[in-house]
């Protein structure tokens, strides 16, 4: 029994090495890749699926205004401590209890 671990732990040893070694750079799979923009517009067209014109322009003024949005976040709201007895603009003080 003590030989079959032996020369098992020898094969796997020996493979070891070469199992870490990285993929060549052209061996990953197509599956493994995302679709570049031109094709997927080519097969949406050939499969009758092509948003209209009207559709694309919409999506990229969305897009656009997302991107704007991102990027010009606007003034960034005050962070200030508010003074001991100060209330939030959007509250209106309580009525006072009897």
């Amino acid at each position: 029994m003590r030989p079959r671990a032996l020369v098992a732990l020898l094969a796997l040893s020996a493979t070891g090495g070469a199992m870490a070694q990285p993929a060549a750079p052209g061996s990953m799979p197509l599956d493994n890749q995302e679709p570049r923009p031109g094709v997927v517009r080519e097969r949406e067209r050939a499969a009758g699926i092509a948003p209209s014109q009207q559709e694309s322009r919409s999506e990229q003024q969305t897009v656009d205004q997302l991107y704007q949005e991102l990027m010009n976040p606007g003034p960034a709201p005050s962070t200030a401590p508010l003074p001991p007895n100060a209330l939030p603009q959007n509250q209106a003080p309580a009525a006072p209890s009897r």
